[in-house]
């Protein structure tokens, strides 16, 4: 009986802390998307694929 409530116990601990680090890592990624630094980082993404698109545009037109 004793051996048995053990290995729940661990068990239990064992489930505890994967969860505890999925919560970690997903606060992290929340973080890390919900930033201004990383709204900065869209925004040069965007402006440098829209910039390349125009381009293209421009020379297609001629």
């Amino acid at each position: 009986m004793l051996k048995l409530f053990k290995s729940a116990l661990y068990s239990a601990y064992y489930f505890f802390n994967v969860y505890r680090k999925a919560v970690i890592v997903r606060n992290g990624m929340h973080f890390v998307t919900d930033t201004m630094l990383w709204q900065v980082i869209k925004n040069d993404v965007h402006n440098y694929f829209a910039f390349f698109t125009a381009k293209k545009n421009r020379t297609s037109e001629k």
